[in-house]
This record gives C-alpha cells, sequence and structure tokens, in this order.
C-alpha cells in the first residue's frame, strides 16, 4: 500500500525545542487566562519576555488543542415566539405528497 508523501512526512516532523518551551509557556498562561486567544496570549508572552508573533501562537495552540473560552452565538436557536418559516424545498416536497396523495384516493 502506498501512502502519499506529505502526510507521511507531515506525522514524521519533531517538534524543535524552541517550540516545545513556546508551548509549555502557552499552556501555563492559558491555564492561568482561560479567555485568553492567540492574540492576547502572544501580548503576554512579549511581556514575559519571549518574542513570537500571533500566527506562530495559533498554531503551537492549535496542534494542543487549545482555544479561548467565551461565550459564543447562538445563532441555529431561535427565540420563543418567533414563527419558524419552513424552505422551500419543504413546501414543494409537502405540495407533490399531496397531490399524489390526491391521485391515489381518486383512482
Amino acid at each position: 500500500m502506498h501512502t502519499p508523501r506529505t502526510i507521511s512526512e507531515s506525522r514524521l516532523v519533531p517538534v524543535s525545542l524552541v517550540d516545545l518551551a513556546l508551548m509549555r509557556q502557552i499552556d501555563e498562561l492559558h491555564t492561568e487566562f482561560p479567555f485568553a486567544g492567540a492574540r492576547m496570549l502572544r501580548r503576554l508572552l512579549v511581556f514575559n519576555g519571549s518574542k513570537a508573533g500571533r500566527r506562530h501562537v495559533k498554531t503551537p495552540m492549535r496542534r494542543m488543542g487549545i482555544e479561548a473560552l467565551y461565550r459564543r452565538p447562538r445563532t441555529t436557536k431561535p427565540e420563543p415566539g418567533h414563527k419558524i418559516y419552513p424552505c422551500r424545498q419543504v413546501l414543494m416536497y409537502s405540495a407533490a405528497l399531496a397531490s399524489l396523495a390526491n391521485t391515489i384516493v381518486a383512482v
């Protein structure tokens, strides 16, 4: 079985010692400030003496599975009392079923 070269090489790349130290600092700061995202963590790292850009902070955060904890918008939950309109395809499907039922009953 042949594995694509890009997949096999990307898994074998070791993490450098500098990145491990940065990841340790990010983890410590994230446990202290769980609401801090990549931008705020970058500022905190600069304040502590580390020099890293936002993207160099975001990549290790993604690798470690860390993300900022904040309230997310509830865009998919309707407010109570608002009428929910069906989409056009549902209306067309229900009309087709109704006409099919009428033809079956009429026969």
